[in-house]
């Protein structure tokens, strides 16, 4: 073996595995926001409930949802610090991207802070909503970018998965939060109703692109409960809903119960994240284990291959049965070839596929 087509195959391999080891930090950072997503969600839907209905009892509610927010966020900071210090990411945008969305979970105190007011002076606000809304999107839009890094087209359509799921599943928060804003009538009218109509619009795009993406179980498995109208109280409650908005009337004492429909349906996505993230981890070992056997057949070409004679010249196609590892080498450096030549066009259509999604959460409300 040419001593230079070594060290260059050996170079491309290197760089699979730092391509591979940025997977893993990527793969770990996108599934951790995923958490703190689901706790932004949650307690942005008790802050609504303790702002526009008249029970007191979601207050100790909200208390323990915060705990759980900040623990998510301490979290995520350790994995970002971690990433940071391995250098296994240094794209600027997805620097951007994490420093927006960490900076502004810093503002949590005075959203926090003015739920406690409007209840306390009896009045009622969209601000906090929105602003919890405008946190969760800064998270999304990490993940979004996270995805676009990725060097595998598998993985990337494994974290596009992910991301439509997440996407499915702030929809899903929203539609809560301003569903409990809609029962309670303190925010009637044809506008709060075009807006939980495109909320479930959006949701449903976003799951009709995640049912593809998904392995077949996970799809049987889960595809009947949004599709087939198996939860007829969230329906019902659904309708109601859009009813008292056009009509300008009120029944607060449903919100509750919308609430939890409401959180029942995002649970169940949210429980759809972990046949995703196993996955995603299932294509990092399979990953890991075809680099290393190719690094061992490379590491042991280092050295003359056993069986040839220093004066007998290999031919230009050997054949495996008389040199069985120069045929090997052979067939990964073809390998390697087909890889280089296919990776780009899936790498091309699963960043268009992030592209797309990008323009589709931009027409979206936030």
């Amino acid at each position: 073996m040419d001593p230079l087509v070594l060290r260059l195959l050996l170079a491309a391999k290197q760089q699979d595995l730092a391509a591979l080891r940025q997977l893993h930090a990527l793969i770990e950072l996108v599934t951790q926001i995923g958490d703190v997503v689901h706790h932004l969600q949650r307690e942005r839907g008790l802050s609504n409930l303790v702002m526009y209905t008249p029970q007191t009892s979601f207050q100790n509610q909200l208390t323990d949802q915060a705990k759980l927010v900040e623990r998510a966020l301490e979290n995520t900071a350790r994995v970002i610090q971690n990433i940071m210090s391995s250098g296994y990411i240094s794209a600027a945008r997805l620097q951007t991207s994490i420093a927006l969305a960490l900076q502004s979970s810093f503002d949590l105190a005075e959203i926090r802070k003015s739920v406690q007011r409007y209840q306390f002076q009896q009045e009622v606000s969209q601000t906090p909503c929105e602003h919890y809304s405008v946190l969760i999107r800064l998270w999304l839009d990490v993940v979004i970018e996270a995805a676009g890094l990725s060097v595998s087209a598998q993985v990337s359509r494994s974290v596009l998965s992910l991301i439509y799921l997440l996407q499915a599943k702030e929809y899903a928060g929203q539609e809560r939060a301003w569903g409990v804003i809609a029962f309670s009538g303190k925010a009637a009218g044809g506008d709060l109703a075009e807006r939980l109509q495109v909320l479930g619009q959006s949701q449903h795009d976003a799951l009709q692109a995640l049912w593809p993406a998904i392995d077949t179980g996970s799809c049987l498995q889960y595809r009947p409960y949004f599709e087939q109208g198996t939860d007829q109280q969230y329906a019902e409650l659904k309708q109601l809903m859009l009813g008292l908005c056009l009509h300008s009337q009120a029944s607060p004492a449903l919100a509750e119960l919308w609430y939890q429909c409401a959180t029942q349906r995002i649970d169940v996505l949210h429980s759809m994240l972990e046949p995703v993230k196993a996955n995603l981890e299932q294509q990092l070992t399979n990953s890991r284990q075809t680099y290393d056997k190719e690094q061992r057949l490379l590491q042991h070409h280092r050295s003359e291959p056993a069986g040839i004679v220093a004066d007998e010249v290999p031919p230009l196609f050997p054949t495996a049965s008389k040199y069985p590892e120069q045929a090997s080498l052979l067939h990964l450096l073809r390998e390697q070839s087909h890889y280089i030549s296919s990776i780009e066009a899936e790498l091309c259509n699963a960043r268009i596929a992030v592209q797309e999604l990008k323009l589709f959460k931009e027409q979206s409300y936030c």
